[in-house]
């Protein structure tokens, strides 16, 4: 039997004999290579048992004998060998490559089964069990979580890539971080030990987070509560947080009551400003769920966003789809009224045709800048293509879906169709409100809204799905669903499209299967409400 190299995982890759320095061989220090340290541990590293550590119970969470592939392996009689080579390399560094093509948009070569993403990401050689390395984990929390292909940069990763490289965070902050970490690695290698201490992570989270809430004022216009409740937002996705945790829209609109509170001129730090423009992609979606005006699209708080030193194109989208959902509340308020005026409706309708002049100058400025860089937006390609979507959703009533250059482009056009959907539908319900008091008033050729517009958007939503579930896109590409389907979901049913319908419920039913389904507006439980009432006070 030959004998297994204990070199690194890069020297044993390029094949070339390691020196095996501890913690970083001299190897990859001379080619500039990182060097992710060793899958076996040295002679003499610090051993541990079990209950003499909190990180050993923080992070090893149990034995759980799973079947088939997972990311923990079994300890031994109760002790396990930490590794203390780790660094800040390991990071970005995946021991073994991933071949990229093999992700993205190539004929299903696997007999036809579901590409399982425990499959596509690497299982590290050498995983100390049950106490998991912190850099282990959040290695695979980036290589699951985050796109592969993001393009242009963007608030949302950049808050994260922040968080998780700023040293000596608050106590509840890193154990926020933790939670989200563990669950999303747990419920994509179906690691139990792993989805158990997320829940405790999160359950110490929020209670550490309530007890700096309570402690005064100067609390509430601190980062790193925002960041926390920003954090436990996200893990509300995973059904193992949501059952017991207190809801995606709880923790959103607490993280709104504290930007709120603090004010547009307390939006200065690096972290702030990361923070404030992550926010608005959780703030528009339940703003566009709840039919409520959002703060975030008032002039004041509008204009934080530039105070970035690069405006992209996320950032002018969001300045106008910010305040789309103030037009849905002010239509709701004047349909509910028994007696409707031409100039409330007029009125309405002047604000929601300058929004959509906006909306519209947008798509085109991001199309002509797409053809100078010699960019095409996107393609139809063959539901075949999408190997793990193919191989989840049977149903091929949609046959054709759109790929994307990156996951950016993907992103936005697929909130620019959402958010012209809602508005156009708006603007069609206005005309018929108006029509039915002045029978002789009729909109312009070029207001008119058919149905084939509106239909057209949510074809064009529908057929993003399947690159938003490839692992390319890992799970932030199915919290990108959500929202989409959701709008899909009502328009069908509204005009009695059963067939479309059943095939958004296939979608539903057989994409959301690592553990992460979209979230409901209703709290199972009321701990979230003891935190709104901390942050009012």
């Amino acid at each position: 039997m030959p004998i297994k190299s204990t070199g690194c995982a890069t020297c044993r890759k390029r094949k070339i004999r390691c020196d095996e320095t501890r913690p970083k061989c001299h190897r990859c220090k001379t080619h500039g290579v990182p060097c992710p340290g060793y899958r076996t541990p040295a002679p003499g590293e610090v051993k541990f048992h079990d209950e003499t550590h909190g990180i050993i119970m923080q992070y090893g969470g149990g034995r759980g004998a799973g079947q088939g592939r997972r990311l923990s392996a079994d300890s031994g009689k109760g002790s396990s060998i930490i590794s203390w080579s780790s660094s800040p390399d390991v990071l970005n560094t995946v021991e073994q490559e991933i071949d990229m093509s093999a992700l993205f948009l190539h004929p299903a070569n696997n007999g036809g089964n579901p590409l399982d993403f425990a499959s596509v990401y690497p299982t590290p050689n050498y995983i100390p069990s049950p106490a998991l390395e912190k850099s282990q984990i959040y290695s695979k929390f980036i290589d699951t979580y985050l796109p592969k292909r993001i393009g242009a940069q963007d608030a949302h990763f950049s808050f994260l890539s922040h968080i998780l490289s700023t040293p000596n965070l608050r106590p509840e902050v890193t154990t926020a971080l933790d939670a989200l970490s563990m669950v999303q690695v747990g419920s994509t290698f179906k690691d139990p030990g792993l989805l158990r201490s997320a829940v405790k992570s999160y359950s110490s989270a929020l209670t550490g987070l309530v007890r700096t809430i309570g402690k005064g004022e100067n609390a509430l216009n601190d980062d790193y509560v925002l960041a926390t409740v920003n954090l436990l937002a996200s893990c509300e996705f995973f059904d193992e947080i949501a059952q017991m945790g207190s809801g995606w829209s709880h923790h959103i609109q607490g993280s709104q009551q504290l930007l709120k509170a603090r004010g547009p001129e307390s939006i200065q730090s690096r972290l702030a400003l990361l923070l404030f423009l992550n926010m608005r992609h959780g703030a528009l979606s339940h703003a566009l769920i709840a039919r409520k005006a959002c703060f975030l699209g008032t002039p004041e708080w509008r204009a934080v966003a530039y105070r970035v030193p690069v405006v992209d194109n996320s950032t002018l989208l969001y300045d106008s789809g910010l305040q789309i959902p103030a037009i849905l509340e002010r239509f709701d308020v004047l349909e509910a009224q028994a007696e409707k005026s031409l100039e409330d409706i007029d009125a309405l309708l002047e604000h929601s045709r300058r929004l959509e002049a906006e909306m519209r100058n947008w798509f085109l400025e991001f199309q002509r800048g797409a053809e100078i860089g010699g960019i095409m937006l996107w393609s139809l390609a063959d539901v075949d293509c999408f190997s793990t979507f193919a191989g989840l959703v049977s149903d091929r009533t949609i046959t054709e879906f759109f790929a994307f250059p990156n996951f950016m482009i993907a992103y936005l056009v697929c909130v620019y169709w959402d958010l012209m959907h809602f508005l156009r539908t708006t603007i069609q319900k206005l005309h018929m409100a108006r029509h039915r008091i002045d029978h002789d008033w009729y909109p312009e050729p070029g207001e008119m809204v058919v149905e084939e517009e509106l239909l057209e958007y949510v074809m064009n939503m529908c057929r993003c799905f399947a690159y938003f579930c490839e692992p390319m896109s890992s799970s932030t590409g199915q919290i990108g669903i959500f929202l989409p389907m959701r709008t899909a979901a009502i328009y069908f049913t509204t005009r009695g499209n059963w067939t479309y319908l059943k095939w958004v419920g296939a979608v539903r039913d057989n994409v959301f299967v690592k553990g992460m389904h979209p979230p409901q507006r209703q709290s199972n439980r009321s701990c979230a409400g003891h935190l709104l009432v901390q942050i009012s006070e």
